[in-house]
Protein backbone atom coordinates (compact mmCIF):
# COMPACT_ATOMS: atom_id res chain seq x y z
CA UNK A 1 0.00 0.00 0.00
CA UNK A 2 1.36 3.39 -0.99
CA UNK A 3 1.17 5.72 2.01
CA UNK A 4 1.56 8.77 -0.26
CA UNK A 5 -1.65 7.99 -2.14
CA UNK A 6 -4.16 10.80 -1.62
CA UNK A 7 -7.38 10.00 0.20
CA UNK A 8 -10.50 9.60 -1.87
CA UNK A 9 -13.14 12.34 -1.73
CA UNK A 10 -15.48 9.93 0.05
CA UNK A 11 -12.86 9.19 2.73
CA UNK A 12 -12.08 12.89 3.17
CA UNK A 13 -15.82 13.62 3.50
CA UNK A 14 -16.24 10.87 6.11
CA UNK A 15 -13.27 12.20 8.10
CA UNK A 16 -14.60 15.76 7.88
CA UNK A 17 -18.04 14.62 9.02
CA UNK A 18 -16.50 12.75 11.96
CA UNK A 19 -14.52 15.85 12.90
CA UNK A 20 -17.61 18.08 12.81
CA UNK A 21 -19.63 15.47 14.72
CA UNK A 22 -16.94 15.13 17.38
CA UNK A 23 -16.86 18.88 17.94
CA UNK A 24 -20.62 19.02 18.38
CA UNK A 25 -20.47 16.05 20.74
CA UNK A 26 -17.88 17.91 22.84
CA UNK A 27 -20.18 20.93 22.90
CA UNK A 28 -23.21 18.90 24.02
CA UNK A 29 -21.23 17.17 26.76
CA UNK A 30 -19.95 20.50 28.03
CA UNK A 31 -23.45 21.98 27.80
CA UNK A 32 -24.77 19.26 30.11
CA UNK A 33 -22.09 20.14 32.65
CA UNK A 34 -22.96 23.82 32.28
CA UNK A 35 -26.66 23.11 32.83
CA UNK A 36 -25.70 21.24 35.99
CA UNK A 37 -24.17 24.45 37.33
CA UNK A 38 -20.51 24.11 36.33
CA UNK A 39 -19.49 27.71 35.62
CA UNK A 40 -16.20 26.76 33.94
CA UNK A 41 -18.12 24.50 31.57
CA UNK A 42 -20.52 27.33 30.79
CA UNK A 43 -17.59 29.50 29.68
CA UNK A 44 -16.26 26.72 27.43
CA UNK A 45 -19.60 26.18 25.67
CA UNK A 46 -19.29 29.22 23.40
CA UNK A 47 -15.76 28.22 22.42
CA UNK A 48 -16.85 24.66 21.59
CA UNK A 49 -19.89 25.81 19.63
CA UNK A 50 -17.67 28.15 17.64
CA UNK A 51 -15.25 25.26 17.03
CA UNK A 52 -18.15 23.16 15.71
CA UNK A 53 -19.28 25.92 13.37
CA UNK A 54 -15.74 26.69 12.16
CA UNK A 55 -15.07 22.99 11.50
CA UNK A 56 -18.24 22.74 9.42
CA UNK A 57 -17.27 25.82 7.40
CA UNK A 58 -13.64 24.70 6.98
CA UNK A 59 -14.73 21.27 5.79
CA UNK A 60 -17.35 22.77 3.47
CA UNK A 61 -20.17 21.00 5.30
CA UNK A 62 -23.34 23.06 5.60
CA UNK A 63 -24.74 23.33 9.10
CA UNK A 64 -28.15 22.10 7.95
CA UNK A 65 -26.40 18.86 6.90
CA UNK A 66 -23.92 18.64 9.79
CA UNK A 67 -26.21 19.50 12.69
CA UNK A 68 -28.80 16.70 12.30
CA UNK A 69 -26.02 14.13 11.85
CA UNK A 70 -24.13 15.47 14.87
CA UNK A 71 -27.28 15.47 17.00
CA UNK A 72 -28.08 11.86 16.02
CA UNK A 73 -24.58 10.86 17.01
CA UNK A 74 -24.78 12.68 20.36
CA UNK A 75 -28.22 11.22 21.15
CA UNK A 76 -27.14 7.67 20.31
CA UNK A 77 -23.98 8.09 22.38
CA UNK A 78 -26.01 9.38 25.33
CA UNK A 79 -28.41 6.45 25.02
CA UNK A 80 -25.51 4.03 25.00
CA UNK A 81 -24.04 5.60 28.15
CA UNK A 82 -27.32 5.17 29.99
CA UNK A 83 -28.09 1.65 28.79
CA UNK A 84 -24.77 -0.18 28.82
CA UNK A 85 -22.76 -1.11 31.89
CA UNK A 86 -19.97 -2.47 29.65
CA UNK A 87 -19.94 0.82 27.84
CA UNK A 88 -19.72 2.69 31.13
CA UNK A 89 -16.72 0.56 32.10
CA UNK A 90 -15.12 1.26 28.72
CA UNK A 91 -15.76 4.99 29.21
CA UNK A 92 -14.20 4.91 32.67
CA UNK A 93 -11.17 3.05 31.30
CA UNK A 94 -10.89 5.64 28.55
CA UNK A 95 -11.14 8.51 31.04
CA UNK A 96 -8.52 6.93 33.31
CA UNK A 97 -6.19 6.36 30.36
CA UNK A 98 -6.65 9.97 29.30
CA UNK A 99 -5.86 11.29 32.76
CA UNK A 100 -2.75 9.11 32.99
CA UNK A 101 -1.58 10.27 29.58
CA UNK A 102 -2.20 13.89 30.60
CA UNK A 103 -0.18 13.38 33.79
CA UNK A 104 2.72 11.99 31.76
CA UNK A 105 2.69 15.04 29.49
CA UNK A 106 3.54 17.11 32.57
CA UNK A 107 6.49 14.92 33.56
CA UNK A 108 9.98 16.13 32.69
CA UNK A 109 12.21 13.31 33.92
CA UNK A 110 14.35 11.19 31.58
CA UNK A 111 11.81 8.33 31.46
CA UNK A 112 8.84 10.58 30.70
CA UNK A 113 8.94 10.04 26.92
CA UNK A 114 8.91 6.26 27.32
CA UNK A 115 6.02 6.37 29.79
CA UNK A 116 4.14 8.88 27.64
CA UNK A 117 4.45 6.59 24.60
CA UNK A 118 3.13 3.68 26.66
CA UNK A 119 0.25 5.75 28.04
CA UNK A 120 -0.58 6.86 24.50
CA UNK A 121 -0.83 3.21 23.41
CA UNK A 122 -3.05 2.43 26.40
CA UNK A 123 -5.24 5.44 25.54
CA UNK A 124 -5.57 4.24 21.95
CA UNK A 125 -6.51 0.73 23.12
CA UNK A 126 -9.09 2.15 25.56
CA UNK A 127 -10.55 4.30 22.79
CA UNK A 128 -10.86 1.29 20.49
CA UNK A 129 -12.44 -0.78 23.29
CA UNK A 130 -14.98 1.99 23.90
CA UNK A 131 -15.88 2.18 20.22
CA UNK A 132 -16.22 -1.60 20.10
CA UNK A 133 -18.57 -1.64 23.09
CA UNK A 134 -20.67 1.12 21.52
CA UNK A 135 -20.83 -0.76 18.23
CA UNK A 136 -21.73 -4.08 19.88
CA UNK A 137 -24.52 -2.46 21.88
CA UNK A 138 -25.87 -0.59 18.90
CA UNK A 139 -25.95 -3.73 16.77
CA UNK A 140 -28.10 -5.48 19.37
CA UNK A 141 -30.54 -2.60 18.92
CA UNK A 142 -30.55 -2.85 15.12
CA UNK A 143 -28.34 0.09 14.17
CA UNK A 144 -24.61 0.88 13.90
CA UNK A 145 -22.77 3.32 16.16
CA UNK A 146 -19.90 3.54 13.69
CA UNK A 147 -22.17 4.18 10.72
CA UNK A 148 -24.09 6.83 12.64
CA UNK A 149 -20.95 8.69 13.69
CA UNK A 150 -19.37 8.39 10.25
CA UNK A 151 -22.33 8.98 7.91
CA UNK A 152 -20.97 10.39 4.65
CA UNK A 153 -22.35 13.80 3.76
CA UNK A 154 -25.52 13.66 1.71
CA UNK A 155 -25.38 14.91 -1.89
CA UNK A 156 -26.63 18.45 -2.32
CA UNK A 157 -28.11 17.51 -5.71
Amino acid sequence: MNSNKPLSKETRDRIATLSVSARFHSFTSMLLHALAGDEAAARKCAMLLDSFQQSAVTNNITLNKALPRAIRSAVKSAQLRVEGADIEEAQLALARAGMRLFAETLATDMEADRRRAHRSEVMHAASMAHMLECELRSQTEGWSYLNTTADPPENDN
